[in-house]
């Protein structure tokens, strides 16, 4: 690579040479004499996002089910005969005067675009939530104790940016509720939504002892019902690799109650009762059979 000119070989997003290669375009090779690319790559660019996501790979035959019938179901719409026995079924909908049925029969708790699209502008426009000292006292105290840990392991860089960043989430959230003032919840999702992010992007062989020390800022104001269904799937996924080595592939998957809340009392959740009859529960495909104290899934 030639100084202050950018390859244009094709390489691979990731690459630390792809990211070099924009930071060369403008800044020549010269004038970085004592900075490696993987530091040119990590500060130049990680540092200008607010939240870094790291999305990954994993088989999980409940998602995996979901989203197959989900993209099998979106292909078989778009096929123009189907386009048109939707449109006729429409029409035909609305000679009998069934519209105004399919609407009343619809979960109230789901907002229309058009609705949300209204409710999102009147919040933006009506609503500034302001924020008092003791909230902003427990950002500046995940703030510093980040910071600590992204020295000491050596990954993602924390950043001033990234304090401001949790002010503006947790101000988004309270805005989102039409509210006037920040509370303690929504800082609380704006630290976890940080956090886990910043855990995210460390070394595998890190993330564990990290969620171990950052446990506190995570389960705080997080949705339990949430994390106990990702302990659910985690149990599936590892029941499923069992039988697949044992050969005894089953389409019914038995997990035990004790074994979920097990893990539960680990992140110091000690009561499932609820999670049990909530829609996010069901609403997985996954069934509680009380007499066998087991949890049931279907494929």
């Amino acid at each position: 690579m030639l100084p202050g000119k950018p390859d244009t070989t094709e390489t691979h997003p990731q690459s630390c040479a792809a990211a070099c290669c924009i930071v060369q375009a403008h800044h020549p090779a010269v004038a970085w004499p004592s900075i490696t690319p993987s530091r040119i790559s990590t500060f130049v660019h990680v540092c200008r996002f607010d939240v870094l996501c790291v999305v990954r790979d994993i088989v999980d035959p409940v998602q995996d089910q979901r989203l197959a019938e989900f993209v099998v179901g979106s292909h078989a719409a778009s096929h123009p005969e189907a386009v048109e026995e939707a449109e006729a079924a429409a029409e035909e909908a609305a000679a009998n005067g069934q519209r105004q049925q399919q609407q009343n029969n619809k979960d109230p708790d789901i907002l229309d675009q058009d609705t949300l699209r209204k409710y999102i502008t009147y919040a933006k426009q009506q609503y500034k939530p302001a924020m008092s000292q003791t909230e902003f006292g427990s950002l500046q105290q995940v703030y510093a104790r980040l910071r600590k840990e992204s020295y000491r392991s050596g990954g993602l860089p924390i950043a001033v940016r990234h304090l401001e960043s949790m002010i503006r989430m947790s101000e988004a959230h309270a805005r989102m509720h039409l509210r006037d003032r920040v509370t303690q919840e929504d800082v609380n999702v704006a630290i976890r939504v940080m956090v886990e992010s910043f855990i995210s992007t460390q070394k595998y062989s890190q993330q564990r002892e990290l969620q171990r020390q950052l446990r506190q800022f995570i389960v705080t104001g997080a949705d339990f019902h949430q994390l106990l269904l990702h302990l659910l799937r985690e149990l599936v996924r590892e029941e499923r690799n069992n039988m697949r080595l044992l050969g005894q592939m089953d389409d019914e998957i038995q997990i035990p109650t004790r074994c979920l809340e097990d893990k539960a009392r680990e992140i110091n959740i000690t009561d499932c009762a609820d999670f049990y009859s909530s829609n996010t529960f069901m609403g997985a495909g996954f069934m509680l059979d009380r007499s066998a104290r087991t949890i049931v899934y279907s494929n």
